[in-house]
């Protein structure tokens, strides 16, 4: 039976998503499972799976085609299935239609001899901003690509894949040769003249975190509270964990520790494990932690599901094919979907940072902002000791949370961070009766 193959949602703000690459063409069989087709949303180019074994029997949504999110894209069928796209409500768009010949295409086809006009110049991009999809942009970064060295054929001249991965094979061009020796040092330019700023419109990236922020901040009433955990004995377990690995893939950071410490506090204190949506609070029954990831063109939340249910060392090898998969343009839809709270770490960027705090991701109630462990003086028993403290900044919805359940949160989140052993034992990680 002929099934319709949706534009998936990749995120709670997704509202639509471009079709970048056909993987499969018209007529190919397909897998349950298997990649048919590249799609890029306003902050990740992914890889879209297909659903069931069959053909793909038509192509409703072309390359360069913005298709709403739940709107079809393609119809799988049975080989030999006679489809009837009416009944599925499908109206396939035309193809481009041939461009009819040019005077002096009509005038060779005829054996005359006609000068060809100059050729039109394709629409510029305003100064400063190149135009390039997420993908185009992570290979050429690999590669050591200028991008403003690339010329584009998507539309408007935005540069694809296609385009990095030709420049790439392209021959280099001749070195220009070198210049005549002037006789006298030249005198010295002035500044050049024009504008003293330009104005750089945003991405589509920087566009869509700049909305969810703006409906975040003016939208739910923050407010923050800060407290230091004592670091030590986690850093110390987590030095026996890698070297007790399975396997590399298993080796925790300390970030997968504070994953594990803020998935089973999650757990002890559902209060903030939930949504501000519609006017009520929406109270997840399980957790799926969000763990901010840092991408050229800003930050996206990939979701660990199930995140209080799994060990320190299943977490370490989740999180990290989860952040490869997001940095390497192979994210999948389930990838972004049904987190219900955040953790942003910019203390695993530099250890520079001693504090900070993050806006909330809407529609989650709350999310917790990790700055760098950093060894330090501090007072115990009215001796002074050097210890690896650690600030975290709990930013909470007002309308979801009041200031006793952020300080329960955070307190149930210290106990078990400076108490570590809490974490290898899901029994124990629970709070007492």
């Amino acid at each position: 039976m002929a099934k319709t193959l949706m534009m998936p949602k990749m995120g709670f703000d997704m509202e639509q998503g471009k079709i970048v690459r056909w993987l499969k063409q018209e007529g190919d069989a397909v897998e349950r499972g298997e990649k048919v087709v590249e799609i890029e949303t306003e902050k990740v180019t992914i890889e879209v799976e297909n659903f069931d074994d069959g053909i793909l029997h038509t192509i409703v949504a072309r390359e360069g085609e913005e298709v709403p999110v739940g709107e079809p894209i393609a119809v799988v069928a049975q080989p030999g299935e006679a489809v009837d796209l009416a009944a599925l409500n499908i109206t396939v768009s035309a193809a481009p239609a041939t461009e009819p010949a040019t005077p002096a295409e009509a005038a060779a086809s005829n054996g005359a001899a006609v000068e060809a006009p100059a050729p039109e110049a394709a629409p510029a991009a305003p100064a400063g901003r190149v135009r390039a999809s997420p993908l185009a942009r992570r290979l050429a970064a690999e590669y050591g690509l200028d991008l403003a060295s690339i010329t584009g054929s998507g539309p408007l001249g935005r540069i694809e894949r296609r385009d990095v991965e030709a420049a790439r094979t392209a021959p280099p061009a001749a070195a220009p040769p070198p210049a005549a020796p002037a006789s006298l040092p030249a005198p010295a330019v002035a500044a050049a003249a024009g504008p003293e700023y330009e104005d750089i419109e945003p991405n589509r990236m920087r566009a869509a975190i700049a909305r969810a922020m703006t409906m975040s901040k003016p939208g739910a009433p923050h407010f923050y509270v800060t407290i230091p955990f004592d670091m030590g004995a986690t850093m110390a377990l987590r030095k026996q964990l890698v070297a007790l690995a399975p396997d590399e893939s298993a080796q925790p950071s300390l970030n997968d520790m504070v994953i594990a410490g803020v998935a089973r506090t999650l757990r002890n204190v559902p209060d903030l494990n939930a949504w501000f949506i519609d006017g009520k609070v929406r109270r997840f029954r399980r957790v799926h932690v969000g763990v901010a990831v840092s991408l050229d063109d800003g930050l996206v939340v990939p979701v660990v599901h199930d995140t209080d249910t799994k060990s320190v060392y299943q977490l370490a090898a989740e999180t990290k094919a989860l952040i490869e998969r997001t940095r390497g343009g192979r994210s999948r839809p389930e990838d972004f979907e049904g987190s219900t709270f955040t953790i942003s770490n910019m203390g695993a960027l530099t250890r520079d940072v001693e504090e900070f705090s993050a806006i909330i991701n809407p529609p989650q109630a709350a999310i917790l902002a990790v700055a760098a462990s950093i060894r330090q003086p501090v007072v115990r028993d009215d001796q002074i000791v050097i210890a690896d403290i650690m600030r975290v900044t709990l930013s909470v919805d007002h309308r979801v949370g009041d200031g006793a359940k952020a300080v329960t949160f955070l307190a149930e989140l210290k106990r078990i961070m400076e108490n570590p052993l809490l974490l290898l034992d899901l029994d124990l990680a629970r709070t007492p009766a």
